[in-house]
């Protein structure tokens, strides 16, 4: 897949501390990468009421994306569980 980073999941990107936290996103992207599809990645829920929009969960953390075509997507918010749902995907639609 094609993976496409957007200026905000950037700053939220480096936002983030916690080494371990990065290097499990950095995993989470990887497989974005090497997939062929969505159902390739696990632990890909789609955002309900929101057409095109997806999340995908590593631990407390969640990467909310975007599909953009069928090989490729838009990263569009990285954050903590407790305040992920609070802007995605309402804010980026």
């Amino acid at each position: 897949m094609i993976v496409v980073y957007s200026d905000r999941f950037y700053k939220h990107l480096d936002k983030i501390i916690d080494t371990t936290v990065l290097n499990r996103a950095e995993n989470a992207i990887e497989k974005f990468k090497s997939a062929n599809t969505l159902r390739d990645i696990p632990n890909i829920k789609p955002m309900e009421g929101y057409a095109g929009f997806y999340r995908h969960r590593f631990g407390d953390w969640r990467i909310g994306f975007s599909l953009e075509t069928d090989d490729s997507i838009i990263l569009l918010k990285i954050g903590h569980r407790s305040e992920f749902y609070k802007y995605f995907p309402k804010n980026y639609a």
